[in-house]
């Protein structure tokens, strides 16, 4: 029984994870892509990061 409960709690964190990671993407899809832009990835570079996708990535 107990067995049984551990799995369906497994599965539902599981669940919510992978749609946690669906609304992410999707949020914050526009915003990254506008990192891929070459003013943006100047602006970077002058301030002296090679790449800003993940320093964006880690601050989210």
């Amino acid at each position: 029984m107990i067995k049984k409960l551990v799995w369906l709690w497994n599965l539902i964190y599981y669940n919510l994870f992978l749609f946690e990671n669906m609304i992410t993407k999707t949020i914050f899809f526009p915003f990254l892509s506008l990192l891929k832009s070459k003013k943006i990835r100047e602006i970077y570079n002058k301030r002296g990061i090679k790449d800003p996708d993940l320093i964006v990535k880690d601050a989210l």
